[in-house]
């Protein structure tokens, strides 16, 4: 009676409980899973909400996006979302699509591990996309259209209607 009585207690627990929505795809290919551990790079500063310095000297400003600038409203906010987004990977990022911009800086998809699964598999948080859906930064509308171009004009919106982060202050 008292094992039949723990199941139907962890089923209905099991049958309550929230469903649990992963925010962040898992890399599935053993390849991309080996490059993105072995590359990762070290993080030295973080220059605003859009742009990190490098162990190696490479300044990268997220590809798609746009931050407030020193000096402009919402600035601080969005380099201390970009810091803590970044803490999650201990400061560690793969870089991802490398071109240079007129300024010399490199354009890229960024990515942060955010946890490390069984069997060397990492979930890691695309931060380009998670700053954005969170309004700490916007559509940078100027930059080549990129493959997340159609998918980073919805979080926009959405983020614009939801007033959140910087839409806050703008509307």
């Amino acid at each position: 009676m008292g094992s039949h009585l723990y199941l139907l207690c962890l089923v209905l627990i099991v049958s309550c409980a929230p469903e649990v929505e992963h925010r962040w795809p898992d890399i599935e290919k053993e390849e991309q899973r080996q490059t993105m551990l072995e590359d990762m790079d070290q993080i030295t500063a973080v220059l605003s909400g859009d742009t990190i310095k490098l162990k190696d000297g490479r300044v990268i400003k997220y590809h798609g996006v746009q931050a407030p600038q020193r000096g402009e409203p919402f600035f601080e906010e969005s380099r201390r979302a970009n810091l803590k987004l970044l803490s999650w990977g201990r400061n560690r990022v793969a870089v991802v699509e490398e071109s240079k911009d007129s300024q010399g800086r490199y354009q890229c998809n960024v990515y942060t591990p955010s946890k490390i699964l069984p069997h060397d598999k990492m979930v890691c948080c695309f931060v380009n996309k998670e700053l954005l859906e969170y309004g700490f930064v916007t559509l940078k509308r100027e930059d080549p259209k990129s493959e997340f171009q159609e998918e980073f004009e919805i979080l926009e919106d959405q983020a614009r209607n939801e007033q959140r982060g910087i839409w806050k202050i703008q509307n």
